[in-house]
């Protein structure tokens, strides 16, 4: 769709000092795209009043006390929080360990989890949920008893509901899952 007189001489009126979305509104036909090709051809620059009106007044702030150079406060405007200067060694919160495998994370993890929910049939002890949202439960905390860590005798298959529903009063139920436990490993023809 080709440009008429009209709309080019109201381009050339309003684009320096109108923000892009004002302008875009004003044209609903075109698209934005097409606007800002239509103003390079004709040479329209948008004006440092109009770029400045963007920025919040902390920023107008340090602009106006020469604390910034205008292609800094490009970059910072591009990455947000993340400056060039402060990736990497340079950033302040930086360790330069690595960060130690948790133990969570390891095959021995996975098999104990796996192991349980097979013994417990894929379903949660307490309501009785079969599949769906399932977490291996250490009824001995994991923290705490780092010798019962993998034994699947210290687990319990609960729904992640449930099992959120007991954070903080394990110690409560503790008694409730051994004997839920004791009473599954009678249950096993020998």
């Amino acid at each position: 769709m080709r440009w008429t007189v009209s709309e080019i001489q109201h381009l050339i009126n309003i684009y320096p000092y109108t923000m892009n979305r004002e302008i875009t509104a004003l044209f609903s036909s075109r698209s934005a795209k097409a606007i800002k090709r239509k103003a390079e051809e004709l040479g329209l620059r948008k004006s440092a009043r109009i770029v400045f009106e963007t920025y919040s007044e902390a920023t107008k702030l340090k602009w106006k006390q020469n604390k910034f150079k205008p292609e800094y406060t490009r970059i910072r405007q591009i990455e947000g929080l993340k400056s060039r200067d402060q990736r990497g060694k340079k950033n302040p919160n930086w360790k330069d360990t690595k960060r130690p495998r948790r133990a969570r994370d390891g095959w021995k993890y996975r098999e104990w989890r796996n192991s349980i929910f097979i013994r417990d049939n894929y379903t949660c002890q307490i309501t009785g949920q079969v599949g769906g949202k399932l977490e291996a439960h250490h009824i001995k905390p994991f923290k705490d008893y780092r010798v019962l860590r993998y034994i699947v005798d210290n687990g319990i298959t609960l729904s992640a509901k449930f099992h959120k529903s007991i954070r903080g009063k394990e110690a409560l139920w503790e008694d409730y899952f051994k004997q839920i436990i004791r009473s599954k490993s009678n249950d096993k023809p020998c």
